[in-house]
């Protein structure tokens, strides 16, 4: 699976003209540990790359989007790929104009079955102007997140036109709209979620995002929910991102220690060759 990573868009949502302050890199990091954590291996692709490798592609918060990446990533699902879209993706083209039709932009607007409608991200009372306030949770609910669940960072007033809901806003003027959305397109399936659910439902939807890919995990390497493994040839890297302990599962040999990987244990940040 892969994520889809633009530099046009990282500095062009974190600019002081936003609604609200989106930190790119965090909301791309969430999506990533969240299958990670799962024990999944992640690329970083272009959108307008060839995807056709990947079961899985997430786009989250593409603010920026050349016509053909909104191109690419529609044929991407319409090809038999799960494709997942963020929020406050296809709002402007490479040029920062504001797409004409409506943000997300055709053909990709299509393929999703939704259409934005208006910004409506959470922000804390703030009467006096001063800039401050608590920023409250965003309410949300569906089995897709493993039931009631919250989320932040962003929040959107989502139009179905041809899709299923598979989880809801549960909070004042956005309480029954849509959060999460899943069409058929094509060979493929489209999903659009718009919010950032926190890491626990974050989670249990990149665990429903990989069944409907049909992407399994190998056996898990490590115990603990946040290591990250990746293979490449007959090497293993195993890197706990967590703040505990995380204890190696395989049989074969560190190579930075030599030592016996079976049972080694890998303190937070800690990392491990495995040679079989």
């Amino acid at each position: 699976m892969a994520i889809a990573l633009d530099w046009d868009s990282w500095w062009a949502i974190e600019q002081p003209a936003s609604p609200t302050t989106v930190p790119y890199l965090q909301v791309l990091f969430a999506w990533h540990r969240a299958f990670t954590s799962l024990g999944h291996t992640v690329d970083f692709v272009r959108a307008d790359g060839d995807l056709s490798a990947y079961g899985l592609v997430v786009a989250p918060a593409h603010f920026v989007a050349t016509d053909a990446q909104v191109s690419g990533l529609a044929a991407y699902a319409d090809g038999g790929g799960t494709l997942v879209v963020g929020f406050g993706t296809g709002i402007t083209d490479e040029d920062l104009r504001i797409r004409l039709g409506g943000y997300l932009g055709e053909p990709l607007r299509e393929a999703l079955g939704v259409w934005v409608e208006e910004f409506a991200p959470p922000a804390g009372p703030d009467l006096a102007a001063t800039g401050g306030g608590e920023v409250p949770p965003v309410g949300l609910s569906g089995e897709v997140l493993g039931a009631d669940a919250t989320g932040s960072t962003w929040a959107e007033v989502v139009r179905v036109t041809d899709a299923d809901v598979r989880a809801t806003f549960t909070d004042g003027a956005l309480a029954g709209s849509p959060a999460v959305t899943r069409r058929a397109a094509g060979d493929g399936s489209a999903w659009y979620v718009a919010t950032l659910p926190d890491p626990e439902p974050l989670r249990a939807l990149a665990a429903a995002l990989a069944a409907d890919a049909g992407v399994t995990a190998p056996e898990p390497a490590a115990t603990g929910d946040e290591v990250e493994v990746v293979r490449r040839g007959e090497l293993t890297f195993v890197i706990n991102h967590g703040a505990s302990d995380a204890r190696v599962l395989l049989t074969g040999t560190d190579v930075l220690t030599g030592a016996d990987a079976s049972g080694l244990v890998l303190a937070p940040q800690g990392v491990a060759i495995v040679h079989p």
